[in-house]
């Protein structure tokens, strides 16, 4: 799960692309995850009940909005490759 977002490619000392080096900038899973922890920062309250989180313990709210960030960008990526299957 590491498809850059806006991937890149190498530029050559002319300033051409090089084919076949696409990459930088952020992954999927980053980007999801940076905009589902936006949302929850915004507001706390909308983290609901998922199964996704039943196995985390009484932590601060910084570490679980962290957690819960990665799971749902997890769980967005896993469903759309089951799409593209």
């Amino acid at each position: 799960m590491s498809e850059s977002v806006f991937p890149q490619p190498m530029r050559l000392m002319n300033g051409d692309p090089q084919p076949g080096t696409a990459r930088g900038g952020l992954t999927k899973r980053e980007m999801f995850s940076a905009m589902a922890m936006q949302r929850m920062v915004v507001d706390p309250k909308w983290f609901g009940d998922s199964a996704l989180f039943s196995d985390v313990e009484r932590q601060s709210h910084h570490e679980c909005t962290a957690i819960f960030a990665v799971r749902y960008a997890d769980a967005l990526l896993a469903e759309l490759a089951k799409v593209k299957a």
